[in-house]
């Protein structure tokens, strides 16, 4: 008796690859080079960050410090790697949260940990979505997760609010462009010039627009590598009326490949997404001192500016006051204008 013959048909699956991954935020309000990390242009932490310890710490020429690996890579769990704290003890002077001014230009800033597809590794290097999502102003506790995408910090440009899921609009990625699988862009987190000198500690960066509304707010960076294993970093940040703060930030410099790891193809983003300038402006310098006897040094830097005067026309009058305390005399001149 004849035996029926059995078909056997072979299947070949060909996925993304899946590894693991890890990173973090070294750096809130980042104003420096794009190409290598400049610890000097950094204005704000995320929180806790002064617990990294001194080897993590102490700046380099290259910037490489910021890669250190010590147990900061976060996944969630609950949102955010620390909890939230109001007296805001998890920043100290050497290293605060940022200060940003109402609808200015910010940049972040992160060690690539050797996700990057570019020359020196491959095409297929992974970068599913990197957002960052915000609390309401005057937040007193971390939100949910679903809290935190329902504010996405690209809705203050767009007409309609980025999904909570959207993982694909470039409108809603951080930095306003999204990686695009299977090649070398040096977009989302890959952003990444020198990449190919060091891919484990190179630095990455990504820019947004500051929330329109003042007040305090937790922010939270999220980055998925693999579909739906994201990092996470959260970081408070105080967003202050326009001319305010610290000037408008940005980074600085024009992209300079590592051996064309990327084929040309890195911008500086906040250029060429948000249109600064390239040179972000220097935060007001910090107050002279006051001794309790005399002043210390040749110019002084005052705080607390008067409200700006409205509705003042040619001859009206108001007054200015101030008071100080002095050992000897002192002459003042106050200028308005």
């Amino acid at each position: 008796m004849a035996r029926p013959m059995l078909s056997l048909a072979a299947a070949v699956v060909i996925g993304v690859p899946i590894t693991d991954a890890h990173s973090w935020v070294a750096c809130t309000d980042y104003r420096g080079d794009v190409n290598y990390y400049e610890e000097d242009k950094c204005f704000g932490y995320p929180r806790l960050w002064a617990n990294r310890g001194a080897n993590a710490l102490t700046a380099t020429s290259d910037g490489y410090h910021i890669g250190a690996d010590t147990g900061y890579n976060y996944m969630p769990g609950d949102p955010c790697q620390s909890d939230f704290d109001g007296s805001y003890g998890n920043y100290n002077d050497d290293y605060p949260r940022a200060t940003y001014e109402a609808g200015k230009v910010y940049c972040l800033a992160w060690p690539m940990k050797n996700h990057g597809a570019a020359t020196c590794t491959n095409a297929f290097i992974p970068d599913t979505s990197t957002r960052l999502f915000h609390s309401d102003a005057d937040a007193t506790a971390d939100p949910t997760q679903a809290e935190f995408k329902a504010n996405n910090v690209n809705n203050v440009l767009l007409e309609e609010d980025c999904d909570a899921d959207d993982i694909s609009s470039d409108e809603c990625q951080l930095g306003l462009e999204k990686h695009d699988s299977g090649s070398m862009d040096c977009k989302g987190f890959q952003r990444s010039p020198r990449f190919c000198d060091n891919t484990d500690r190179a630095l990455g960066t990504g820019c947004f627009q500051a929330p329109a509304t003042a007040g305090d707010y937790i922010f939270q960076w999220y980055w998925e590598f693999n579909a739906g294993s994201p990092y996470s970093t959260c970081y408070d940040a105080i967003v202050v009326a326009a001319g305010a703060g610290n000037g408008a930030g940005g980074t600085a410099g024009t992209p300079d490949e590592a051996d064309n790891a990327f084929g040309g193809s890195c911008t500086n983003n906040a250029i060429e997404q948000f249109d600064t300038d390239g040179t972000p402006t220097p935060p007001t310098p910090a107050p002279t001192e006051i001794s309790d006897d005399k002043f210390s040094g040749d110019s002084f830097v005052f705080t607390d500016v008067p409200e700006v005067v409205s509705d003042i026309k040619s001859g009206d009058t108001f007054n200015v006051e101030f008071a100080y305390t002095a050992g000897s005399g002192r002459t003042f001149e106050i200028e308005v204008g």
